[in-house]
């Protein structure tokens, strides 16, 4: 595989089509608002959110939005851009791996392979903090596994009589590796800095999976354990120096930050995830990772195998046990969690990317793996085609949009005819079909999303209501938000929502955000709406839009005497309503 032709199909993977479709709620827009409002605001210390403060995360990904928005405007790209960058990162971390554990070719394959994994390749253009924590995670292990290896460096037998002849070319050796361990480690212990500047405590555990295995199995060589202790203090101090102060900042400057972050977020997280509606079965993350990991998902099943095993170097072996750990107890310890969702267990898919470049560095051995498997991974991406239509029409009762079912045919049609054509075709042949039909297929559903994004439920995007209210909106009308937040709302109506210029609430749950965060109740009091009458006196002297989830229309009229309001906008399950212009304002006008 030619180098300029692996680096610009990876780069066309992740930013092709990048800022196509809106942010989709929740996690998209409330991470963007965030962004947008440290750029707007110039506070970069403290998150908020509709301008009261908001810490149930770190500030990283907040951070990036912000600084891309500042940089290159307000609009989708920008606000992606990060996250790609950040999918890239780890996908050239894992190129770094492979190419350590089995030369350039492994090295390609690997990224390869991870870019074109639907999981992957789907979170890496999301709005989320899966992605910058993974990329982390990512170094974390790279460099961990570079300094593993600085203790196995020669040593010259020359340059050993030259430095001090009392002393073994093998006892240097260990000498200059320990020292370059020494950097490596510091270097991890940065990565991790960055990750707790993400998620907090879980940068720890991932990395954790990986060496614990390692180190069990080789527990004889203790000279290693050693160096990783001598390296501990500073490590942990180097940690402490970058990822501590944004911490003690904001402890400082909002008292209820720590009780909150501390005790709130990361103590009551796990006991309660499952009454957030988190929790699932152990057998969860099953059919996600048979999904997620396609169209690599068939060759999972002749990984673990004994011929390939006898057949790696020391070096490798060392390897495939890190890898195999990362992948493995990352997917037990999120099975067997209370909290579960999706992409939880997306730090599986790099050291799996890994394990199957390694497994097939050498094409001539792909025979070892049926040949029905390889035109199963050929075929693979033209499976997923052909469900999409099937999650939209039932799922997401998208019932207007004929296009979905011409995809399904066209999906079914080349899933039948493509293994016959290819019954003949070497491994690397189908491997290659694969990637193709991946990212067309992945492509496909980039650039059709827009047509459907409104209708995704509460995930839906509020691109299109945003844009209704700034074409209805005059100086002198009032915005009510009524009975659920739109997180995202701000990126799409900015100026006319702005730190001076806020809606007014009403009938929201003062336990969800941006009510739930100690303090806030007060912070908003003022923008409080008591009940429907303090609405009603308010339409007596400005027009007032109201923006509610669906059935707000009819709610907020049933609760009213004296006016009416009619109704602009719907978007998806979002309702743009408004009351008529006051007399005294129409006379002024």
């Amino acid at each position: 595989m030619h180098d300029r032709w692996f680096k610009w199909t990876v780069v066309f993977i992740f930013f092709f089509l990048l800022g196509t479709r809106g942010l989709n709620e929740p996690d998209e827009g409330r991470y963007g608002e965030i962004g947008r409002e440290m750029a707007e605001t110039g506070d970069w210390l403290v998150p908020n959110i509709w301008y009261v403060p908001h810490l149930d995360k770190p500030p990283m990904t907040y951070w990036l939005a912000g600084m891309s928005i500042a940089a290159f405007g307000l609009n989708e790209w920008a606000i992606r851009l990060p996250f790609a960058l950040c999918g890239l990162s780890g996908v050239w971390a894992m190129y770094l791996l492979g190419l350590s554990l089995g030369g350039r070719r492994v090295g390609q394959w690997s990224g390869l392979i991870l870019s074109c994994s639907l999981l992957y390749f789907a979170i890496s253009r999301f709005v989320m903090t899966d992605i910058i924590l993974l990329q982390f995670i990512c170094w974390t292990i790279y460099f961990g596994w570079q300094a593993w290896r600085c203790l196995d460096e020669p040593a010259d037998e020359a340059d050993a009589n030259d430095e001090d002849p009392d002393f073994t070319p093998e006892q240097l050796a260990k000498g200059r590796g320990a020292k370059a361990s020494f950097l490596w480690q510091m270097a991890a212990w940065a990565m991790m800095a960055g990750g707790f500047l993400t998620k907090g405590p879980l940068i720890f555990l991932i990395p954790a999976f990986a060496f614990i295995p390692l180190l069990i199995w080789q527990r004889k060589q203790k000279h290693r354990f050693s160096i990783i202790m001598i390296a501990l203090i500073p490590g942990l101090t180097l940690f402490a120096i970058l990822a501590l102060p944004w911490y003690l900042l904001v402890f400082d400057h909002i008292k209820e930050a720590f009780d909150y972050m501390v005790k709130g977020q990361v103590v009551g997280h796990a006991l309660k995830a499952a009454a957030k509606n988190r929790g699932g079965p152990v057998y969860y993350f099953v059919p996600i990772l048979l999904f997620g990991f396609l169209p690599w998902t068939l060759l999972l099943g002749w990984l673990w195998r004994k011929a390939h095993w006898c057949g790696l170097s020391q070096v490798q072996k060392e390897g495939w046990v890190m890898l195999s750990g990362w992948s493995v107890l990352t997917f037990v310890f999120f099975s067997i969690n209370s909290a579960k969702l999706p992409h939880y267990i997306l730090p599986m898919m790099p050291p799996l990317a890994v394990m199957v470049a390694l497994r097939w560095r050498d094409w001539e051995k792909a025979e070892e793996c049926p040949r029905w498997a390889w035109r199963g991974v050929m075929v693979s991406p033209l499976v997923a085609m052909l469900a999409i239509p099937f999650v939209y029409r039932f799922a997401f009762k998208i019932t207007d949009q004929n296009w979905i079912w011409v995809q399904a045919g066209v999906a079914l049609m080349a899933a039948v005819a493509l293994p016959l054509i290819g019954r003949k075709w070497e491994p690397v042949r189908c491997v290659q079909t694969a990637i193709v039909l991946s990212l067309l297929n992945l492509f496909l559903l980039v650039g059709l999303m827009p047509m459907v994004e409104s209708r995704f439920r509460s995930n839906q995007s509020l691109k299109e209501l945003g844009g209704a209210l700034v074409d209805e909106f005059e100086d002198t009308d009032e915005i009510v938000i009524y009975g659920r937040i739109p997180q995202g709302l701000p990126l799409y109506t900015w100026p006319i929502i702005n730190q001076h210029q806020r809606p007014w609430f009403l009938h929201l749950p003062q336990h969800r955000m941006p009510y739930h965060f100690p303090g806030n109740q007060a912070r908003l009091a003022d923008l409080t709406l008591a009940d429907f009458p303090a609405l009603e006196s308010m339409t007596e002297t400005n027009r007032v839009l109201v923006i509610g989830w669906s059935g707000a229309h009819n709610a907020v009229t049933a609760n009213l005497t004296n006016t009416s309001f009619t109704m602009i906008k719907k978007s998806g399950h979002w309702e743009l309503f408004s009351s008529d212009r006051p007399e005294s304002s129409s006379k002024s006008e």
